[in-house]
């Protein structure tokens, strides 16, 4: 689980090199499908050595995808940026305390493979709709 950690702070690291090389778009796309790798890791991977790595890709790309979300929150409303970031975290806690409920109820049943292997679909679905509609912006990375 501390990988996860790890994950978000190498994306913090990398974050300007990448945004200057995937766009807002290409951050939201790859980092759905690295957390869809992380689930599918954490799903069928055939040692624990796996789901460390699935921590670290889940980590990596909740990061990418979530700060692209997060910016797009800050300027979906500009005259009521407040509430758009309040929304928008009221919504993300929401989905994680359901997620969190229903993934409690697959466990007790032995659906943890398929319901992980549900959600990373359901992420890179996601990510491909949010990297479709952001506007994509580059940013150019500073020199030195």
């Amino acid at each position: 689980m501390v990988l996860y950690g790890v994950g978000g702070l190498v994306y913090s690291l990398l974050a300007r090199r990448w945004l200057a090389l995937l766009g807002e778009r290409g951050l939201a796309l790859v980092g759905a499908c690295f957390i869809a790798a992380g689930l599918l890791l954490l799903a069928w991977g055939p040692a624990a050595a796996w789901a460390v790595l699935g921590c670290f890709f889940a980590g990596v790309g909740f990061y990418m995808l979530h700060n692209t979300l997060q910016v797009q929150a800050t300027q979906m409303a500009p005259e009521a940026r407040g509430t758009a970031v309040t929304l928008f975290a009221c919504l993300l806690f929401l989905g994680q305390s359901l997620g969190v409920l229903a993934v409690a109820a697959s466990v007790d049943r032995g659906w943890i493979a398929p319901v992980f292997s549900v959600a990373a679909l359901g992420v890179v679905v996601l990510g491909a709709m949010v990297s479709r509609q952001v506007k994509g912006r580059v940013v150019p990375m500073a020199a030195g």
